[in-house]
């Protein structure tokens, strides 16, 4: 079977608007502290001679775990 490469864009879902994430073209993405609230995409393009197809994958919103969400606001109360 051949090989397939792929090209990768990654987008962020903010306010109900999708901006792509810039410098993010990798078939990998780490989701981070910006993605908190909100959803991530990938569009997922062949770029083989001679094959076509596109794929896209939608994960998210994503949402701090209640003991993460605590110790974020015990820190920062303690600092302000």
């Amino acid at each position: 079977p051949p090989t397939f490469r792929l090209r990768c864009t990654w987008s962020r879902k903010v306010g109900g608007e999708w901006l792509e994430i810039p410098g993010e073209d990798d078939q990998n993405y780490q989701v981070s502290a910006d993605d908190v609230g909100t959803s991530v995409r990938v569009d997922a393009y062949c770029t083989t001679a001679g094959w076509s197809g596109r794929a896209r994958g939608e994960l998210g919103p994503f949402e701090l775990d209640p003991s993460t969400a605590r110790s974020l606001d015990n820190v920062i109360g303690a600092e302000g």
